[in-house]
């Protein structure tokens, strides 16, 4: 009964830890074109970049490092 326990909770935490938390970035016309639009729009954006797994998207976007206060709460705003 111990074995079958400790097989089942390792079976479990290999399936959760290479499965599910592998991510693949996304590089479609579509995600390059979201890309450039929102950098057009908001100059104090650096970079944009777009990954999924099987449960979830992941949408990351960096800012410059000189975003004034006054610039943050036009950003909140719009």
């Amino acid at each position: 009964m111990k074995k079958l326990l400790l097989l089942t909770t390792v079976l479990g935490l290999a399936a959760t830890a290479s499965g599910c938390t592998s991510y693949t970035s996304i590089d479609t016309e579509q995600v390059v074109q979201f890309e450039q639009d929102i950098t057009s729009q908001y100059k104090h954006i650096d970079d944009v970049e777009m990954k999924y797994s099987p449960t979830t998207l992941h949408v990351q976007v960096r800012l410059d490092d000189k975003l004034s206060k006054e610039d943050h709460l036009i950003s909140c705003i719009n």
